[in-house]
């Protein structure tokens, strides 16, 4: 007879294979933290996501039904694993199952899909199968009709996005069209989602009820706090890194005289050296960053079971297809066992850009927070997981804490210890706690898009940086607060659990996968 522990492990199987055939390139992506990050082992490549009424229909019944047998799945309450497992699933479940019928991002999002576009070829593209690579080809069109249909509650922002972004798209379709003639059917398709976005009734204001925002926060991003809870948390890390910021560049400012007015922390930061790429290429620069980052996590003992050896982590060059949906350095990694690797992309700017130098000037901060040992580590990791259910979902309070806690890692081991390197590292956590600020302002109606803009300008970002960002974050509420309440979060339970051992203490956060809600109960 099965254990509760096999039964809920076979369920969560059947309902990974439910959900890979009917969204493959969702699932397959890392994009998208409400469907699991999947991909069934005999994949049909001819098949693309469907978002029709009827599958959207067929897919919340089927998940209902789950919830409910899970429910009365009786585990044994000193199981502190099986109990776990079977809440962690429920609440995926659940968040998928409400995604679709009360945010509805496929109904309201046309960026949606197109990104779904952009990401099906590169999966093709990715696969090594030639056979794989016509066949998505061949059923683009098909999908890009089906989204056209589907719009009808779509923001003016939302609209504008997409507007955007198909000017791109169109490009990369047209130069695959020599290697894949079955793309010539694609640019009518584009044109013709293009003409339903030029029609489709338009609403004025992307903004949620503070009531859905508030649930999407405490349930769907399992922050598990009211809004005024999570508020007060963004406002103390902004005052405190304010302050690190002030006492930085105090230290760094070079004064005159005692009477001198010392620089503010933006000249003292945009005055920090950057690496000569005209000496070093740039992939060359990351590549090498990765290195020396990977030994030093493994000196300290960061990196469980030599999984650097089993899963290791490539730079490339961002693809013109990705310029789309990724504008900034960024991780990939796809599902698969054995786990076949992930790849931080790095776009290549040759003009000397602000965010360009700023990322140079950050390329070792970056680097940590996308490989080792952040992004790459803790995907590897989950990847080697025995559990199933855990294995495949990962949500992004826990993805992007562990990532900025990546950085605080590499600070408290010592790695970070140049002349400026504290000012970055506030920097970097002042901004994430500016852009959470902006995100509740947003989607409460207490900021509308120029005034989040400005907001972001006087915390130090560039005015078009800004403005471009916050349209952006419209796309997806609630995933800038991830970063600084992430953070916090584990910088709290190292506090509490970690201080007798770094190492163990990552290893117990990375062998039990997202344990993020018990863990205390499991170090």
């Amino acid at each position: 007879m099965q254990n509760i522990s096999s039964i809920i492990e076979t369920a969560a199987q059947e309902m990974f294979n439910f959900l890979a055939d009917k969204f493959p390139v969702a699932c397959a992506s890392d994009e998208f933290y409400f469907f699991p990050h999947y991909v069934l082992p005999d994949q049909n490549w001819k098949t693309w996501d469907n978002f029709s009424d009827e599958s959207i229909a067929e897919t919340c019944s089927y998940l209902s039904s789950f919830e409910s047998e899970l429910e009365y799945c009786n585990t044994n309450p000193a199981d502190r694993k099986e109990n776990y497992d079977k809440l962690f699933l429920s609440c995926f479940t659940r968040t998928l199952r409400e995604q679709l019928t009360e945010y509805k991002i496929w109904k309201r999002q046309p960026s949606f899909y197109l990104t779904i576009t952009c990401l099906g070829l590169e999966q093709a593209l990715g696969s090594g199968n030639p056979d794989a690579v016509h066949d998505r080809a061949s059923g683009l069109p098909a999908f890009l009709d089906q989204a056209r249909l589907n719009l009808c509650e779509v923001p003016e922002i939302y609209a504008d996005i997409a507007g955007q972004m198909l000017a791109d798209i169109i490009e990369f379709i047209r130069s695959l069209v020599p290697r894949l003639p079955e793309l010539i059917f694609a640019l009518p398709a584009l044109e013709r989602f293009s003409d339903s976005l030029s029609e489709v009734q338009v609403h004025e204001h992307p903004v949620l009820p503070v009531e859905a925002y508030e649930k999407l926060l405490r349930d769907h991003f399992t922050m598990n706090l009211s809004l005024k809870e999570i508020e007060e948390l963004i406002d103390l890390e902004y005052r405190e890194m304010n302050q690190v910021l002030q006492e930085e560049s105090g230290k760094l400012s070079p004064r005159r005289s005692k009477h001198s007015i010392p620089l503010g922390w933006t000249d003292i930061y945009n005055r920090l050296p950057e690496p000569d790429i005209k000496v070093i290429n740039k992939i060359l620069l990351y590549r090498s960053e990765i290195e020396e980052l990977r030994r030093h996590c493994n000196k300290y003992g960061l990196i469980p079971g030599r999984v650097d050896d089993r899963c290791p982590v490539k730079v490339s060059s961002l693809p013109p297809y990705l310029s789309a949906i990724r504008s900034s350095s960024s991780y990939s990694i796809s599902p698969g066992i054995p786990v076949p690797g992930g790849t931080f992309f790095v776009p290549e700017n040759p003009g000397a850009t602000e965010q360009y130098q700023e990322e140079l000037r950050e390329y070792r901060m970056l680097t940590a927070h996308e490989t080792w040992p952040g992004h790459h580590l803790l995907d590897a990791c989950r990847f080697l997981l025995v559990s199933k259910t855990r294995r495949f979902i990962e949500r992004p309070l826990f993805y992007e804490g562990w990532a900025c806690f990546g950085e605080e890692l590499c600070n408290r081991t010592g790695y970070f210890t140049g002349p400026g390197d504290r000012l970055i590292l506030a920097k970097r956590r002042f901004w994430r706690a500016a852009r959470g600020k902006v995100d509740i302002g947003l989607n409460t109606g207490r900021l509308n898009i120029l005034s989040a803009g400005e907001y972001l300008k006087k915390a130090g970002i560039p005015v078009e940086r800004a403005l471009s960002s916050v349209r952006k974050y419209t796309l997806n509420p609630g995933y800038q607060l991830c970063y600084t309440i992430g953070l916090r979060r584990f910088l709290d339970l190292f506090d509490k659990c970690g201080q007798h051992s770094i190492s163990d203490f990552t290893k117990t956060v990375l062998l039990n996968g997202e344990t993020f809600t018990n863990l205390i109960s499991v170090i």
